[in-house]
């Protein structure tokens, strides 16, 4: 059977299942990955539960690590979010933006040619 109608059948099995057919080492703790920022997410992941009310279960959903049931457990509100960490995922993001723009620009100003017998 279907794990995903199994769960729309008893949501209440979903940390039983998830410990039955899950492959990741959340399995044992019922598939709890504990509270995770986006940038720690795969987005397709992410988009899944954005905005979702706790107890919410997704229905499938494939990322590059494989097919995915998500279950919203708990919600942190502001107060509650580690602030360092959100101010150091700020920073990346920002850092990689402007890595990526200074070296897009460089590259307009090249001439790049293969050479296929090398390759």
């Amino acid at each position: 059977m279907d794990i995903y109608a199994q769960l729309e059948k008893s949501p209440e099995d979903f940390a039983k299942l998830a410990n039955k057919f899950s492959q990741t080492s959340a399995a044992p703790v019922g598939g709890d990955l504990g509270f995770q920022p986006p940038t720690r997410l795969a987005p397709e992941y992410y988009e899944a539960i954005k905005g979702k009310n706790v107890g919410f279960i997704s229905k499938p959903v494939r990322t590059q690590m494989g097919y995915h049931v998500i279950r919203v457990l708990g919600i942190k509100s502001y107060d509650q979010i580690d602030k360092n960490l959100y101010k150091k995922i700020i920073y990346d993001k920002k850092r990689d933006t402007l890595i990526e723009n200074y070296f897009s620009n460089l590259a307009k100003g090249v001439d790049i040619k293969t050479n296929p017998k090398l390759l």
